[in-house]
């Protein structure tokens, strides 16, 4: 059975998307199933056309019914004689890994939907959507299916979840059994998943998160999302910049998670989003969206504006910035450095 939630009370949203669970579809469920041939729009034009900035609560619809449609595309391949037992079993468990990838992956796509200014709440609730909200203790979609992969630290006793799906399989004799079990365990998640969603991350919780977000920004708590004009004038002067490390939580405050922040001098830096670091353990790269602009304890938007005049008005001392970056790497050169700048005479 094919089940798609119709979202009755939200009548404009009536085209159904067939993008953001795209990395889902190719990801997860292509390992399992192989390749889909359906075709695909980006999740930059789904957002572009659905998003609603004056209701937080259409990243919700667009969330579930992609949801829906992925598992539309799981039962309809569970037909296929090449899966095997192997990959009905696997379903749930890399389905739970590659959802954890969609969110991790979806910040320069909404940045380009709907433009840096409006999308950190966009982003915060997608992903609080996904991952979880500790605040509305909400243990997200992620969290119910395998608890150990959401963010919230939420533990249910979900009836959907893969515990209790590794449990139906193994139980379940023959491979044509499995699948029809496998089935109807998918067919009765899509229906209950949207009710656990609208219980216990409710449109009110959802409008309170993203209007947070989008204080935050104001306030100057998360500052202003970095683009390449900003990070070239860093990169150019050596600057160290922060970025997230493994773990952080885009909905917490940086300054509430400083063990899951690197900062370090960019070693690469190109016009498609990515950074490039070099670091004891090898070279790495981040997205524009993992460097944190967080103007109250970096300064970060006062830097680039000095740096963006400096540029303009004398560019060779944007050389001679790097160069100084460089010397404070030097304990002892720093704290002559320091003296200068404090008009101390150097000893």
């Amino acid at each position: 059975m094919k089940y798609i939630k119709s979202f009755e009370s939200h009548t404009r949203y009536k085209k159904l998307n067939e993008e953001f669970l795209l990395g889902v579809l190719k990801g997860a469920l292509g390992k399992v199933f192989g390749a889909f041939g359906a075709a695909f729009k980006d999740m930059v034009g789904d957002f572009k056309k659905m998003f609603k900035a004056d209701d937080p609560n259409s990243v919700k619809q667009i969330i579930l019914t992609e949801f829906n449609k992925a598992m539309d595309g799981a039962q309809a391949k569970l037909k296929d004689k090449d899966v095997d037992e192997a990959a009905v079993t696997a379903l749930m468990g890399t389905t739970a890994e590659d959802l954890q990838k969609v969110a991790a992956g979806m910040d320069k796509d909404i940045d380009t939907a709907i433009g840096a200014q409006k999308a950190p709440g966009a982003k915060a609730i997608a992903k609080a959507i996904l991952l979880g909200s500790k605040e509305a203790q909400w243990a997200g979609i992620i969290g119910l299916i395998d608890p150990a992969k959401g963010l919230s630290g939420i533990t249910t006793d979900y009836k959907f979840s893969k515990a209790n799906y590794d449990k139906l399989i193994g139980a379940t004799k023959g491979l044509d059994a499995k699948k029809t079990a496998a089935g109807k365990f998918i067919d009765d998640l899509q229906k209950d998943i949207g009710s656990q969603l609208d219980k216990e991350f409710t449109e009110e919780e959802i409008k309170k998160a993203y209007d947070e977000a989008m204080a935050n920004v104001k306030k100057g708590e998360v500052g202003e999302p970095m683009d390449y004009a900003k990070l070239k004038l860093l990169y150019d002067a050596k600057t160290p910049v922060r970025y997230k490390m493994d773990g952080y939580d885009d909905n917490r405050k940086p300054d509430e998670q400083k063990n899951k922040i690197g900062t370090m001098v960019m070693d690469t830096l190109d016009d498609q989003g990515n950074v490039g670091f070099k670091g004891a353990n090898g070279a790495f790269k981040k997205k524009y969206a993992d460097i944190i602009p967080d103007v109250k304890e970096e300064g970060h938007d006062d830097l680039i504006k000095k740096l963006k005049d400096m540029k303009s008005k004398n560019p060779d001392n944007i050389k001679v910035m790097g160069d100084v970056a460089t010397a404070l790497e030097d304990p002892a050169k720093a704290q002559e450095i320091k003296k200068i700048v404090g008009g101390e005479a150097a000893k």
